[in-house]
């Protein structure tokens, strides 16, 4: 039988002190069978991987103004690459886990944003909407400028976005004491949206890598 654990879900160590809302791990490990110059089969253990997806609050600048709904979205594209390598501590062939940054980040913002997010923009500004009369023929839809872009930065918390990280492992303090020592994060997606008078909300995904 499997263990587990089932606890309150605020009591979880980065909820609440970091404005997180949700956190979610989701990993498997991967396996291999290659032969041996003597044809001898080993089974070797490689990187553990997965996904970590945040979801937290998002404060506004002092300056802004935001009257109309906005979102914002960045994406990184990542390729991974397994190489058999021997460790010379354990004398055992090993599988590393690398991660090369694939293309170039794409970028967006619509409707209004907050200050704490940048960007070049680029291209013509589209029209976008959403209509539905599902609630009534008088629901109201709403019409919002799209932009495209690069160069993309958001300057608050919990974890800052930089060009950087698409080039790069993620370093974010607070989660070492839920993820293992040595393990890598690389920032797929992040996103920003805001329906006034809400808070706004910021969600984070990222490959999870841990050579074991």
């Amino acid at each position: 039988m499997a263990n587990c654990e089932c606890n309150i879900a605020a009591e979880f160590p980065i909820i609440g002190e970091q404005g997180v809302i949700s956190a979610t791990l989701k990993i498997a490990t991967d396996f291999s069978f290659t032969e041996t110059a003597c044809g001898t089969q080993l089974l070797l253990e490689g990187a553990t991987k997965g996904d970590l997806s945040l979801t937290a609050y998002s404060e506004l600048h002092v300056l802004d103004d935001l009257k109309c709904p906005g979102s914002a979205s960045v994406s990184f594209n990542w390729d991974s690459r397994i190489a058999c390598e021997f460790d010379e501590f354990t004398e055992e062939a090993v599988f590393r886990t690398y991660m090369l940054p694939r293309g170039s980040a794409q970028a967006s913002m619509e409707g209004d944003v907050t200050r704490y997010i940048t960007m070049t923009k680029e291209g013509p500004i589209h029209t976008t909407f959403n209509a539905s009369a599902a609630s009534g023929p008088h629901t109201i839809y709403l019409l919002n400028e799209h932009q495209n872009g690069y160069d993309f930065h958001y300057n608050s918390g919990p974890i800052s976005v930089s060009p950087d990280d698409g080039k790069n492992s993620k370093s974010i303090p607070f989660l070492d004491n839920v993820l293992p020592d040595n393990s890598r994060l690389y920032l797929t997606n992040f996103s920003w949206s805001y329906t006034p008078p809400n808070i706004p909300n910021v969600s984070y995904s990222f490959l999870f890598v841990y050579d074991t």
